[in-house]
């Protein structure tokens, strides 16, 4: 059973919750992670604002400026940015991409350890 994505030089591991580049972790709030391991499920795909929304929030009532932040995070962790994005994509500020090369499922026995 898969627990993890690996993308570029980034480990999503989603059964810890946690982001690492190499040994390094990456840290992040609970829903920059969210956004971010949506995004890597459907990588190449666009994902609308909406979906974004309501899987990572929930029943939470939240703004664009939430999720606005969370991308911010993410990005900022990833060394992206909008005007170059190498992970994340904005299309017609309705909804977002991931277009880095298409992720590996990694086993558990594969994701790093927390020590």
């Amino acid at each position: 059973m898969s627990s993890g994505h690996k993308f570029g030089e980034y480990v999503l591991d989603c059964q810890r919750h946690t982001l690492h580049r190499g040994d390094e972790e990456i840290h992040l709030g609970e829903r920059a992670l969210g956004v971010l391991r949506l995004l890597v499920e459907n990588a190449g795909q666009v994902v609308t604002r909406r979906e974004l929304i309501d899987t990572v929030w929930r029943d939470v009532i939240v703004s664009d400026d939430s999720l606005a932040r969370a991308v911010s995070d993410l990005r900022t962790a990833l060394g992206d940015d909008a005007a170059h994005a190498r992970y994340i994509r904005t299309v017609h500020r309705l909804s977002l991409i991931h277009i880095s090369e298409p992720t590996r499922q990694l086993m558990s026995s594969r994701m790093p350890s927390s020590a």
